[in-house]
């Protein structure tokens, strides 16, 4: 699939057996449209000191930048990209 990543301005626990958090995409947004045909998505919630990474995936477009390209990252279930900075 597709490699896309976006800073979420809403998102939610929406059911606690089975784990589930539900995120809000704007559809102006390239991440909604990689999102929209993926079967897994991975969340990360950001410390409130990680700056540069909320600056990358909330002001960088995806349209004209690769944002994983000097993130750390590994392929989490499905091949959904997981930052090695953010553990949760």
């Amino acid at each position: 699939g597709e490699r896309a990543g976006c800073l979420v301005g809403f998102g939610s626990q929406c059911s606690i057996r089975p784990a589930r958090f539900v995120v809000w995409l704007s559809r102006a947004n390239r991440t909604f449209w990689a999102a929209e045909h993926a079967e897994r998505l991975t969340v990360h919630l950001l410390r409130r000191d990680q700056h540069r990474l909320a600056r990358l995936f909330g002001g960088e477009t995806g349209d004209h930048a690769d944002k994983f390209a000097d993130v750390p990252w590994h392929p989490g279930p499905g091949g959904s990209p997981v930052l090695d900075e953010v553990p949760a």
